[in-house]
């Protein structure tokens, strides 16, 4: 098992999830991730997440609101709103590729950043550095409507259990599509056709409006101190201490443990 180069924790900003808090990111360079694929899906099963080489995990002090959350490969979306949202993309074809910088990727991924952060500053190296430099089997998936234009784009990692949803932009004059939520589905399928068992998240971020989409598929995984707990429905309750409560950012040891093991780096 490799071992880390280096390991930090410190502060990243603002939260980008929840208002009037600090966010703080643990780190661990991993180069090169390659040969190393089956340790770093115990990474996402321990709730850590990839960044080009880095692999990182929210460790912000005396909160847990960043839940990791995995959705099992039997999930049947069969709601009335899933058959809406499938007949206003039935128009789009998806297509599973390699990683690859083209100015077409560059546009639709600056027009989301505009968009969604206020963010329309990226050279092809910076791209090339987040999409395409893993190290580990990461594919593609276009969305392209019946005239072959481009209006989405996933990155998404392939393991020998899972498959990890890394990352996705949307044009934002298509906002209609529900494409993010739509996505999920169709991620969900290719776990199903490749014989995986979950597809991972991330962080599911309860009461924030950017991630509570991750929460609408059940029967849906979340990361708690005792291990990954199933959920079947919006009711059930979210296994990890204090979420419902003043007590909610009262972390404790035990969850650290879970959360910031670093036996996984030896």
């Amino acid at each position: 098992m490799p071992k880390a180069d280096r390991k930090s924790s410190f502060p990243a900003g603002p939260c980008p999830y929840l208002p009037d808090r600090e966010w703080w990111i643990r780190t661990e360079s991993l180069p090169p991730l390659s040969g190393s694929t089956e340790h770093y899906e115990d990474l996402l099963s321990a709730g850590w997440r990839r960044n080009g080489y880095i692999v990182y995990q929210n460790h912000c002090p005396g909160c847990s609101r960043c839940i990791p959350l995995r959705v099992p490969s039997s999930v049947q979306p069969a709601t009335k709103s899933h058959r809406r949202l499938g007949k206003k993309n039935q128009d789009l074809q998806v297509i599973v590729s390699e990683p690859r910088v083209t100015q077409e990727f560059i546009d639709l991924y600056l027009r989301y950043q505009e968009q969604r952060h206020d963010d329309s500053s990226l050279e092809p190296e910076g791209f090339e550095n987040f999409f395409c430099r893993s190290g580990v089997d990461t594919q593609f998936m276009e969305y392209r409507d019946s005239r072959g234009v481009l209006l989405g784009l996933g990155l998404v990692d392939l393991f020998p259990n899972s498959i990890s949803s890394v990352y996705f932009v949307f044009d934002p004059l298509e906002s209609r599509r529900s494409l993010g939520i739509y996505s999920l589905y169709r991620e969900v399928e290719l776990v199903r056709k490749l014989g995986k068992g979950y597809l991972h998240l991330g962080f599911w971020v309860p009461g924030s409006p950017k991630m509570e989409y991750k929460g609408s598929l059940y029967p849906h995984e979340v990361l708690s101190p005792r291990g990954w707990i199933r959920r079947e429905r919006p009711e059930d309750p979210v296994p990890l201490p204090g979420l419902i409560g003043s007590s909610f950012d009262q972390s404790t040891d035990e969850q650290r443990q879970v959360f910031g093991t670093r036996d996984f780096f030896l």
